[in-house]
């Protein structure tokens, strides 16, 4: 039974159901200190205008539309960056990444100093879950915090890159219900989608009926998945607020970009935001620009909670609301920042940012623009002109240019000094597994230690993406096997960009993978030079060396790894190259056990073992490959070695 029956029932009997009016009528700080159950979706990559409630024709989103019908809609929802990990930091914290610190994917973990909206839930009692749909919101990147349960677990399949998939819609809802049906009383559960994010690969039907657009495929596969998780939560409780929403959109190849990531505008910057539960008000449109940093105050303010601290989004929950008058709880800001600093991580290109307003949508860069939303709703016509601050001289853009701005400085500044601070944002190292996952989905990471070259923050993104695109698809076919598109395509942007760290490390990557040795030691060793402080850079230099028949000079470039990485496990089984070299039998054993307890696999195993048989000490091979065959039973290297020793004997 949804609210509009309930006010049916108020008509009809008012002394039966007062109760249920009020809880219709009435915010949940206003009944009493009740706090709803609170479910928040996002479905990652969904563009607005690919939702019919949006005005979209020919698509499948009766779900979405649902909520829309019974909730409010807000129609020009702008996310503050086209990256998954940072605009779900800002979902959860209500502030801009500027100010939270997480500006990329994978290679930072939300700092302490940002409570989230599971933390001020937990507080007040809740029980806490999540789902999430990638590893590249897995628990290690501090979005967990707050969350008594947090599913991360993304195993078996296989993806269409790589063998590290994202986890299907339907395998997160089974999650989400399984867990929702754990406990009582109140929740704040989040479900996150991944599915409309490229590749698009929809089951049947609707890799059928959207043959031709996959996307919208997927997006159909995810809605109905959500109708079915809506079920089970409605059948539980009736008064579940409920708030679906996205990261960011998809390019589809508008402005030439066909995913996101790069660019600022509309098409990966407007989202669907729809929010229904007790009290909110049916159908209703909110016309203003928001951002998502206002999804957490106003979740908060639906649930009668008090708010977080240092938030940037406003709460707009009396807006929301039945029977609320126009200017309840003030006006929207009117405006919404968004960024990306992805060509400048992974290129070091200029950041870009954007200032995005009712009527204007300025892009701040070397070369920067504005467009009249009005007559230019798809953003095709930059008023300003190409590479000019002044364009053709339209005097009346400069307030509106300036305004723009003044804005953007005042994110920034909010931001300034914040990393500085205990409990802040902070750089963290992937292990190279776990960067070939979140590489796997098709996110170019930045490389550890990226700096900016000479020059480089004067050169506009948008005038290097076609390279962008290349070394992107460079990418793909790496992990798709297709190397020898990767190494064409990977030389070509070298051969354009001398310096870029993202194509020589295809092309290390492809020539190890090729047994081409003498080229991949080329790149591997202008890869350390550019971004020296990664450990992975070294320890490839030392695989390439050392397949170079160099080595001290591979056991050179293993002991840089280990500097920079204590943890390393390939470095400490390439240190045990030392042995060969007069290295002590101690150091050796210290190496050894680090690398059979920290990981401890099958081809591991192999290795010391074979190591330690190079250094001149069988015995301790053979004891090492028998360890190895306990552990793994079914290992045939493992087998055959033992048997080679063997037959030696």
């Amino acid at each position: 039974m949804r609210s509009s029956s309930l006010r049916l029932v108020c008509l009809a009997a008012l002394p039966v159901a007062l109760l249920a009016c009020n809880r219709v009528g009435l915010a949940p700080a206003a009944r009493g200190g009740e706090v709803p159950s609170v479910l928040l979706v996002t479905i990652d990559t969904l563009r607005a205008d690919h939702v019919g409630a949006y005005g979209a024709k020919d698509v499948s989103t009766p779900h979405l539309d649902r909520l829309a019908g019974e909730g409010v809609r807000f129609e020009q929802a702008i996310a503050p960056t086209p990256i998954t990990l940072p605009s779900h930091a800002s979902l959860m914290t209500g502030q801009y990444p500027p100010r939270h610190g997480v500006r990329h994917n994978g290679v930072y973990v939300l700092g302490t100093r940002h409570p989230t909206l599971a933390e001020r839930f937990a507080a007040a009692g809740h029980r806490t879950g999540a789902v999430v749909g990638a590893i590249v919101l897995a628990e290690h990147f501090g979005l967990a915090r707050g969350f008594s349960h947090y599913d991360d677990r993304i195993a078996g399949g296989g993806s269409s890159l790589s063998g590290f998939p994202e986890r299907r819609a339907s395998d997160v809802t089974d999650r989400a219900l399984a867990w929702l049906e754990q406990g009582e009383g109140p929740y704040f559960l989040w479900v996150h989608y991944y599915d409309p994010h490229a590749h698009y690969a929809a089951p049947e039907p609707h890799a059928s009926r959207f043959a031709d657009r996959p996307y919208d495929g997927e997006i159909a596969y995810v809605d109905a998945e959500l109708g079915r998780l809506l079920e089970a939560v409605e059948r539980r409780d009736d008064d579940t607020l409920v708030a679906v929403t996205s990261d960011h959109g998809e390019g589809l190849g508008e402005h030439g970009e066909k995913t996101h990531s790069i660019l600022l505008y509309d098409s990966v910057l407007r989202v669907p935001l729809l929010v229904r539960g007790p009290g909110v008000a049916a159908g209703k449109v909110i016309e203003d620009v928001v951002s998502l940093v206002d999804v957490a105050p106003t979740l908060l303010g639906l649930s009668g909670l008090d708010p977080l601290p240092d938030v940037e989004g406003q709460d707009l929950s009396k807006r929301l609301l039945t029977g609320a008058a126009p200017d309840a709880g003030g006006a929207a800001r009117g405006w919404a920042y968004a960024e990306s600093l992805v060509a400048h991580m992974t290129m070091g290109w200029s950041p870009l940012q954007a200032i995005r307003d009712r009527t204007h949508h300025y892009v701040h860069s070397p070369n920067p623009e504005l467009f009249v939303l009005d007559a230019d709703p798809q953003q095709l016509e930059d008023r300003l002109g190409s590479g000019s601050e002044g364009g053709d001289q339209d005097e009346t853009l400069e307030p509106i240019v300036s305004r723009a701005r003044a804005r953007l400085a005042s994110v920034l500044h909010a931001g300034a000094g914040e990393q500085d601070l205990p409990g802040a944002t902070a750089r963290t190292p992937l292990d190279a597994q776990t960067r070939a996952q979140i590489e796997s989905l098709g996110y170019a990471l930045p490389i550890p230690g990226d700096r900016p070259g000479e020059g480089a923050e004067d050169f506009d993104p948008k005038d290097g993406l076609r390279w962008i695109e290349k070394a992107m698809a460079a990418h793909d076919a790496q992990f798709a096997g297709r190397l020898d598109l990767a190494e064409a395509w990977a030389l070509e942007v070298v051969e354009r960009f001398p310096e870029s760290r993202r194509a020589h490390e295809i092309l290390t990557q492809v020539y190890l993978r090729t047994h081409r040795y003498a080229e991949a030691r080329v790149h591997a060793e202008a890869l350390a030079r550019l971004a020296p402080e990664w450990a992975e850079h070294h320890a490839r230099v030392g695989l390439a060396r050392l397949r170079t028949d160099d080595l001290p000079g591979a056991v050179e470039a293993f002991a840089a790894a280990l500097a920079r990485d204590p943890e390393h496990v390939g470095a400490h089984l390439g240190m045990m190259l030392e042995l060969q070299l007069g290295g002590s039998d101690e150091q050796a054993l210290a190496h050894a056990r680090f690398v059979l307890q920290r990981s401890g696999r099958e081809i591991e195993y192999e290795q010391v073992g074979a190591s330690w048989q190079a250094g001149g000490h069988p015995e301790r091979a053979l004891e090492t490959w028998r360890e190895g065959l306990r552990r793994h039973p079914s290992s045939q290297r493992l087998r055959a070695r033992l048997e080679d020793e063997g037959s030696r004997g």
